[in-house]
C-alpha cells in the first residue's frame, strides 16, 4: 500500500468505506507506553486507540491524505481490549463539509470484537487541496488560555518523538517528518501528529479516573494550535471534566471535554 492516497476531495462521497481487520500486539503497546511515559505494563491504555483508528483510516483510504490536518476527535470508550487482540474497525464518511472555506471530511470509525465495541471515534479532518507553495511562517498559532485548574502532567516533545510516532502509526505525512516541508508550510516547522500530544492529556485523565481504560468515557478533543518539536507542554485539569494542553507561554493547544456514562 502507498503511504499517501491519490483520492481527491471530489472523489469522496458519504457512506461506508468498508471494514479493516487489525492486530493489537504487545510490541505496539510497549512502544506507545514508552513514548507517552507510562510505567511498566502490558495493558493497552485508552490513549493508544487513536493510533489504530488512524491506521484503519489509512487502510480504508489506501494511504493517508498528505497535508491533511486532523482538528477534532469525538471518542467513546467501550470495553477494555485484551492484548494481543484482533479487532475489526468499520470506517465510513459521515459528512462532507467546509471549515473556514476549506474542505472537511468527517469520518466515523468503530472498532469491535465479538464481545462488543472497544472504541468509536468521529474524526474531523481538513482535506488537503492543491495550492501554491505556502509562505513560510508561524501559521496556526494557538490562542491564549486561561488557567483552568491544577497542572497534572508535564512533557516535552522532540522531533525524535514525532518520528517514532510516524513509525508506530504508519503516518509519514511530510508535515510531521520532513523538516523542509514543515518549513515551507504555514506552520513554519514540522508539527506533531495529534494523537501524540493528546496522548499526554489522555494519560492525565486516566490517572485521575484511576484506570488506563475508563470504559464509558466520552472525550471531545479539539486541536486549537500545533505542537512543534522542542515544545514543553502541560496538562491543566478543572473539576467539571475540562482538560487543556498548553505550552510554556500559556497558549492553548488542545481543549478536551469529558463525561462518563453508565
Amino acid at each position: 500500500m502507498s503511504r499517501f492516497t491519490t483520492l481527491r476531495y471530489e472523489d469522496l462521497s458519504v457512506g461506508s468505506l468498508g471494514a479493516v481487520t487489525q492486530e493489537l500486539t504487545p510490541a505496539m503497546v510497549s512502544r506507545w507506553r514508552a513514548l507517552i511515559g507510562y510505567g511498566p505494563g502490558t495493558a493497552a491504555p485508552s490513549s493508544l486507540a487513536l493510533t489504530w483508528l488512524l491506521d484503519a483510516l489509512r487502510q480504508a483510504l489506501h494511504g493517508i491524505p498528505a497535508g491533511g490536518v486532523l482538528v477534532r476527535h469525538e471518542l467513546v470508550l467501550g470495553r477494555a481490549p485484551p492484548v494481543p487482540l484482533t479487532v475489526m474497525t468499520r470506517v465510513a464518511i459521515a459528512e462532507l463539509a467546509e471549515r473556514k472555506g476549506r474542505p472537511m471530511v468527517i469520518f466515523d470509525l468503530d472498532s469491535a470484537v465479538r464481545g462488543g465495541r472497544v472504541v468509536a471515534n468521529r474524526m474531523h479532518l481538513i482535506w488537503p487541496t492543491p495550492t501554491p507553495t505556502p509562505t513560510p511562517g508561524r501559521g496556526g498559532s494557538p490562542r491564549a488560555a486561561r488557567e483552568v485548574g491544577d497542572v497534572r502532567l508535564r512533557a516535552s516533545i522532540s522531533q525524535d518523538d514525532i518520528d517514532a510516532y510516524a513509525e508506530l502509526s504508519g503516518d509519514y505525512n511530510p508535515l510531521h517528518v520532513d523538516p523542509e516541508a514543515g518549513r515551507r508550510s504555514p506552520f513554519g516547522s514540522t508539527i506533531a501528529h495529534g494523537p501524540l500530544p493528546l496522548g499526554f492529556v489522555q494519560r492525565a485523565i486516566e490517572d485521575e479516573l484511576g484506570s488506563e481504560w475508563p470504559s464509558g468515557l466520552r472525550l471531545d478533543a479539539q486541536f486549537l494550535g500545533p505542537t512543534r518539536p522542542g515544545d514543553t507542554v502541560k496538562v491543566q485539569a478543572a473539576p467539571d471534566g475540562v482538560y487543556r494542553l498548553v505550552d510554556t507561554s500559556g497558549r492553548l493547544l488542545i481543549d478536551v471535554r469529558t463525561r462518563r456514562e453508565g
